[in-house]
């Protein structure tokens, strides 16, 4: 089926398969036409071309089958599954997993199962202030723009009242918690901070953090170290995994998979415990209900990128001092090492790499001012 130029008709015209409707010509304007039916109700798609014109044809049978089901229809999936099929026509995987990341988001905070015509402004309000202490401003900004779609989107299918929208849209949303100034690594004073706090709190995520800044472990191999591979008695652990972020639906979520074949085979590696972190450990290990030293996707409980970013910036809050990322407690292990003298031969090999390279150009951050005694001692004075 080819390009048909306006104001001439076609020598022939295809025929299409029995329910695809038939082809025909427009003679007045110029344009091929496509006759079918669907929903009961003749409908007809013109265009320059045939294909335009089978392109209209499927794009208003989706159209006419969503309307359907959503026809008197206000509960909140009913409504998102249909946005949700809108939206995602055409456009990139990036773009559909942010679509059904923000969906799920809204579902689980307003409830899947909340209709929108007896949902109040302030259920809508609870949802933003629950999902505003998990998500930061740029993820909060993304969620109440997909919301605004969904509820132009009831609106133009009738399942939501023009007045029912305007006091949906009225909801006011709760001013997010200030983020402090990101940086990717602990000065001294931070590190000491950071540690100390760690060591008092002695939860999970605590846990986790004090695994990446006391043993410079990256977010997805401190998430995949599982028991087998921690020595408490000889206070070393060995790095045999990791796990990464997840690239589907349940977007900002870590793996369920534990990939065991590192990139490089350096990165499998034996890591000495601090004294803090091998105190820490056991408190972790009464509590464990699994094989792996901190919660995740393994059966205890679905741990997500967000949960562990958010706890970062709540640390930061906490300590007042700037937000450091979680992949910014492998920097500091690194930087504070080197910083008291640890060689960068020893040090690669115990962030998992082969050369120095990567230490040098990547985590060789100067965590203390240089002072007058430090010139005096580096120059020999």
């Amino acid at each position: 089926m080819g390009h048909m130029g306006t104001h001439r008709r076609p020598a022939t015209l295809p025929k299409l398969a029995r329910g695809q409707g038939s082809f025909g010509w427009d003679e007045a304007r110029g344009k091929v036409t496509l006759r079918h039916r669907w929903g009961g109700q003749a409908h007809i798609e013109r265009g320059d071309t045939f294909e335009e014109c089978e392109i209209r044809r499927d794009r208003r049978r989706r159209d006419l089958d969503v309307r359907a089901s959503l026809a008197g229809d206000s509960a909140l999936a009913a409504v998102v599954a249909g946005w949700l099929e809108f939206q995602e026509q055409g456009h990139a995987e990036q773009t559909n997993i942010a679509y059904r990341w923000s969906a799920r988001n809204i579902m689980l905070g307003l409830g899947i199962d909340a209709d929108l015509m007896t949902a109040t402004v302030g259920d809508v309000e609870d949802m933003w202030t629950a999902l505003g202490r998990r998500l930061g401003p740029a993820s909060m900004t993304k969620v109440r723009t997909h919301w605004g779609m969904i509820l132009d989107y009831a609106g133009r299918r009738k399942c939501v009242t023009p007045d029912r929208l305007d006091e949906l849209r009225s909801a006011r949303v709760p001013p997010s918690t200030p983020v402090a100034v990101r940086r990717t690594f602990h000065d001294l004073a931070g590190f000491t901070l950071a540690r100390n706090y760690l060591v008092a709190d002695g939860g999970p995520l605590a846990g986790l953090f004090l695994l990446m800044m006391l043993c410079g472990l990256r977010p997805g191999e401190a998430m995949g170290l599982q028991w087998r591979y921690v020595d408490l008695a000889a206070g070393t652990l060995r790095v045999e995994g990791t796990i990464k972020r997840g690239r589907t639906a349940n977007r900002g979520t870590y793996s369920t998979v534990l990939k065991t074949d590192h990139r490089h085979a350096y990165a499998h590696r034996t890591v000495p415990l601090a004294t803090d972190l091998r105190l820490a450990l056991p408190a972790l290990q009464r509590h464990a209900t699994g094989d792996f030293v901190c919660p995740g996707p393994h059966g205890d409980g679905w741990l997500s990128f967000d949960a562990v970013r958010v706890y970062a910036r709540d640390l930061a809050l906490a300590l007042r001092v700037g937000h450091v990322t979680p992949n910014g407690y492998r920097h500091t292990f690194a930087s504070v090492a080197r910083h008291n003298g640890m060689p960068y031969e020893v040090l690669a090999k115990l962030m998992g790499h082969a050369t120095t390279a990567e230490i040098i150009h990547t985590y060789g951050h100067p965590v203390a001012d240089v002072t007058t005694p430090d010139i005096e001692r580096y120059l020999g004075g």
